[in-house]
């Protein structure tokens, strides 16, 4: 009994690893897609630059795990996070740069504005109308903050 046990135990484990090595792989290849597709011209690959933007996409897509670990709980998190990570894919590949670049923005705006708040430094009925007029597809916060300021 206890060997099966030990060998259900080993195939739920390298299931486990499997999964992860395919999501690793397939993290791997949509770098490989977007960073060949922006430093390839006329047929030659920028081999220093294509290493570069390899290594941005990773840290970006590292920065972005953190980033949702961290506020991910926030309401408006789900709908900006999928909003965002469509407009940054494009035919199947994603650009993590720039999906971490506006999820980070839109948090820090968003941190920007609950300081004015408790800081009673913004005019409610102008929030309002912020916050109406930037609510689609999700709540823009850059958005809203910059019309705050404006």
């Amino acid at each position: 009994m206890r060997g099966i046990v030990l060998l259900l135990l080993a195939f739920l484990v390298s299931g486990l690893a499997s999964a992860s090595e395919q999501e690793k792989s397939a993290t791997e290849v949509n770098i490989n897609k977007h960073c060949s597709a922006e430093w390839t011209k006329r047929g030659k690959l920028d081999t220093e630059m294509y290493n570069y933007c390899a290594g941005n996409q990773r840290e970006s897509l590292s920065d972005l795990r953190h980033l949702k670990s961290e506020i991910g709980s926030l309401d408006w998190y789900p709908a900006a996070e999928g909003a965002i990570w469509k407009k940054w894919t494009t035919r199947g590949v994603t650009d993590y740069a720039l999906v971490h670049y506006e999820l980070k923005s839109e948090h820090e705006s968003y941190l920007n504005i609950l300081y004015s708040i408790s800081q009673k430094t913004v005019d409610k009925t102008k929030l309002q109308r912020c916050r109406a007029d930037w609510q689609t597809p999700y709540v823009q916060w850059s958005l809203i903050e910059y019309c705050l300021n404006n």
